[in-house]
């Protein structure tokens, strides 16, 4: 998949909370616009307020406009430059680096993306998902 994210990795702890505790959005309901560098897909990005963090946290949610394909992602500016979670409803399937066996290894869309203690990205599908 990608590098490791150091900011992750040596930061888990804090990764962790960012993560699982609660959340909530500051605007509803979110509206889309036209992305500004691809005119193919719509685009919004909106703050989060979190429960324990005081961090500048924001929810983007992007949709295309001819398919069926959206995502969403969850992003800490200030913590880490990439987004921390994300979720790609279509597209490629990613193959994780795990020691399973390589027919494992593959994880297909819809699906959910995050970060382990190793700082390494994954992706993983929830019961709601299979």
């Amino acid at each position: 998949m990608s590098k490791i994210n150091f900011d992750v990795r040596d930061n888990y702890e804090y990764f962790q909370e960012l993560s699982y505790a609660e959340k909530n959005l500051s605007t509803n309901p979110i509206i889309l616009e036209p992305k500004r560098n691809n005119r193919d897909w719509l685009k919004q990005t909106t703050k989060i307020e979190h429960s324990s963090i005081d961090e500048n946290i924001n929810l983007i949610v992007e949709k295309k406009l001819s398919l069926h394909k959206y995502g969403i992602k969850l992003h800490c500016p200030d913590f880490t430059e990439k987004p921390y979670f994300r979720f790609d409803s279509d597209g490629p399937a990613h193959r994780n680096k795990t020691e399973l066996p390589l027919s494992e290894q593959l994880i297909t869309t819809p699906h959910f993306n995050t970060y382990d203690e190793k700082g390494q990205e994954f992706a993983y599908k929830s019961e709601v998902l299979i």
